[in-house]
């Protein structure tokens, strides 16, 4: 698996990423649905604010009383659909503004214990530096479907090392098969295909 720093930098880009994608959205396309249908872009940054926040939270959690265990796929799409309901919703500017707050609080906390176990599946347990790369993973797929919902392109600088970090730290799903993005998709579970919006 990669440093620690290696990770900061793909999550950190992830980050950037969603912004530059957000940045080109007119109005009308923050209610169309994409690759994450049925939910819409909207959804899909609130879908982040919620992940971020529940990583600072869980984070204090784990510190308190150790490591969690990893949801299930099923018990995953359950929590991510129950937390988008309890998530107020505001304007698209304000969801982003929140995301990257949230997303830079759970880097510093983060980064300030890189080995600290923090989840465990199946017997085994992932520390700190791991979660990092899987959210830094979650941040550019979901750059990656944003833009696929407006009919732009998106590619990472390092498919490489988000799918080191896909393969290190998503441990209930089998690995890309390859070091580059569209293994790294299909892995993922999307389709490679570009939405051309009407």
């Amino acid at each position: 698996m990669a440093c620690v720093a290696c990770y900061r930098r793909s999550y950190l880009d992830g980050v950037a990423a969603v912004a530059e994608v957000c940045a080109g959205y007119q109005p009308a396309d923050w209610a169309r649905t994409g690759p994450c249908a049925p939910w819409s872009s909207l959804d899909v940054l609130r879908h982040l604010h919620a992940t971020a926040q529940e990583s600072v939270t869980g984070h204090r959690e784990i510190l308190r009383s150790g490591p969690k265990e990893l949801m299930t796929s099923a018990e995953l799409a359950a929590f991510n659909a129950r937390s988008l309901v309890l998530l107020p919703v505001v304007a698209p500017p304000v969801a982003l503004r929140s995301f990257k707050a949230a997303a830079t609080r759970y880097l510093r906390v983060a980064s300030a214990i890189p080995d600290l176990p923090s989840y465990t599946f199946r017997g085994r347990t992932w520390d700190a530096r791991c979660s990092i790369g899987v959210l830094a993973v979650e941040w550019h797929l979901h750059a990656w479907d944003l833009a696929t919902t407006v009919g732009r392109a998106y590619h990472p600088r390092e498919p490489a090392l988000l799918a080191d970090a896909f393969r290190g730290g998503m441990a209930y799903l089998d690995p890309p098969a390859a070091d580059d993005w569209p293994g790294l998709l299909r892995a993922a579970g999307r389709t490679l295909r570009v939405t051309h919006p009407v």
